[in-house]
């Protein structure tokens, strides 16, 4: 929604990740269902274009599911993550 003005440079981090966690918030209820229901089924993962979480090598900005995962993690839905590089 704002990623690629974010990835442009047209915005900061900062702005984005606020932006992202509001976003998140509106839609808090359909987040806890959809995550209580896939972990029914088994591991969770998180899947984007870009290739690294954080930036790394030749990718400059984060993804959004860095955000999301730490998310997930500050309000207990998960205990740990791991990144697969």
């Amino acid at each position: 929604y704002k990623r690629q003005e974010y990835i442009e440079g047209k915005m900061s981090y900062q702005r984005f990740k606020e932006l992202y966690i509001r976003r998140i918030e509106e839609n808090r209820q359909l987040l806890q269902q959809l995550v209580t229901q896939y972990k029914k089924i088994g591991n969770i993962a998180l899947l984007c274009a870009e290739r690294y979480p954080k930036p790394y090598k030749e990718q400059k900005h984060y993804c959004h599911r860095d955000i999301l995962a730490d998310y997930l993690i500050q309000h207990g839905y998960f205990s740990k993550r791991v990144d697969i590089v």
